[in-house]
């Protein structure tokens, strides 16, 4: 311990942000132990770095937390007065991917066009234009189904689902840990769903089918923000696309785009983590 010269941690479910590295402070904590933006494991971050600094009197920071708000305008509408669309999504990998694309092209972020799709756990697929995300949906309740949430359901069977079960704590249960795959089949494990397609089980295939189909849905979905502009490429990241027949199937489905598909296996985290403390330990944050 006595040679760190910081702590950096994923952020949590705070209030929504800018995009950036921010120094953890007494109303962050608040936020994430109230839990008033919603609970996840990431809510741990802050609490557990801001204790490991006290302790050897460190700065703190978090980087590029979920809760990143780049939405343009257009995009918070829904068709409920007073409901807006709230963005939660796995920004620390899909910034850290799309910086790593423009860097291997010799750009800066702001000079590229790209779709990127967190495939994990949970999945998001954002809309970066210009180095902003317009677009991205609530990666807890909304878009593709994924192993472990039911992603946006038939809002008819979801108030029928919310009556039968008025307790929200169980709700949030079913949606967000224990829906998608793992309601169905009884795992998260993508590499158990493929053997089971392998040994014949023809409702495996099917729901695995239907996962990626949603998926690339969403990804298609996003090219009309990009208002006209042509998009660089398609980004496909998570632990899900160590598969390599996930990602033949995507890029089978998204072949009829003029898009281009690049693939960065896992997640470049802690990579990212790193480079968004460290400038501000040398002077340059």
């Amino acid at each position: 311990p006595a040679s760190l010269d910081a702590v950096v941690a994923r952020g949590g479910l705070v209030r929504p942000l800018e995009s950036g590295t921010y120094r953890i402070n007494e109303a962050m904590i608040t936020d994430l132990e109230s839990g008033t933006f919603g609970q996840h494991a990431s809510n741990l971050g802050a609490p557990i770095a801001r204790e490991l600094a006290r302790k050897h009197d460190l700065p703190a920071y978090v980087v590029d937390p979920p809760v990143v708000d780049e939405l343009d305008d257009a995009a918070r509408v829904t068709g409920m007065p007073g409901v807006e669309r709230r963005a939660a999504w796995h920004t620390l990998n899909q910034k850290a991917c799309a910086r790593r694309f423009a860097e291997e092209r010799g750009k800066e972020t702001s000079d590229i066009n790209v779709i990127v799709a967190h495939l994990g756990g949970g999945i998001s697929v954002g809309a970066h234009r210009r180095g902003r995300c317009v677009f991205v949906r609530d990666a807890l309740y909304d878009g593709p189904m994924t192993p472990q949430r039911t992603g946006s359901l038939p809002q008819r069977e979801l108030i029928r689902l919310c009556l039968e079960h008025p307790d929200q704590e169980h709700i949030d249960g079913m949606l967000v840990s224990q829906g998608g795959l793992m309601a169905h089949l009884g795992t998260t494990d993508l590499a158990r769903v493929e053997q089971m397609i392998d040994d014949g089980d023809r409702r495996a295939a099917l729901l695995y089918e239907a996962m990626l189909q949603q998926i690339a849905m969403e990804i298609a979905s996003l090219v009309p923000k990009f208002e006209g502009q042509p998009v660089d490429r398609i980004l496909l990241t998570g632990g899900m696309t160590h598969s390599r027949r996930l990602v033949e199937r995507l890029r089978d489905l998204l072949a009829r785009l003029p898009v281009e598909v690049t693939v960065y296996p896992g997640e470049d985290e802690l990579d990212a983590l790193m480079r968004g403390g460290v400038p501000y330990l040398v002077g340059r944050g």
